[in-house]
């Protein structure tokens, strides 16, 4: 139905939403730094359970540690109940901000 990836406090925030998931055991999520589906390894370890059976989930990951300032590409593999990838959908890209905090200077 929808999927995301949102920069959020120097993690990029993988999102999406299902709209059936008949014969879904997880989901997969790939990265890559350089944009090709070519060199994406897994940003999660393991397989992301699916929970929505026959109705609507949403489904989020925080994905950090990453390289501030790095566009980062992400997809989503849907397997199926034997462990095969049954579809696979790209899930957008985002740039991990980087995070400065400033103290004010004061002088006395």
């Amino acid at each position: 139905m929808y999927s995301r990836v949102v920069p959020r406090d120097g993690t990029l925030v993988v999102e999406w939403m299902t709209s059936s998931e008949q014969n879904i055991l997880g989901f997969r999520v790939l990265r890559s730094a350089t944009g090709s589906r070519d060199d994406a390894a897994p940003a999660v370890a393991g397989v992301i359970a699916a929970t929505g059976g026959n109705t609507v989930a949403a489904y989020t990951d925080a994905d950090s540690g990453l390289q501030p300032g790095v566009t980062f590409a992400y997809w989503r593999q849907e397997l199926d109940t034997s462990g095969a990838v049954a579809s696979e959908y790209v899930l957008g890209g985002a740039r991990v901000l980087v995070m400065r905090h400033y103290r004010p200077l004061v002088r006395r």
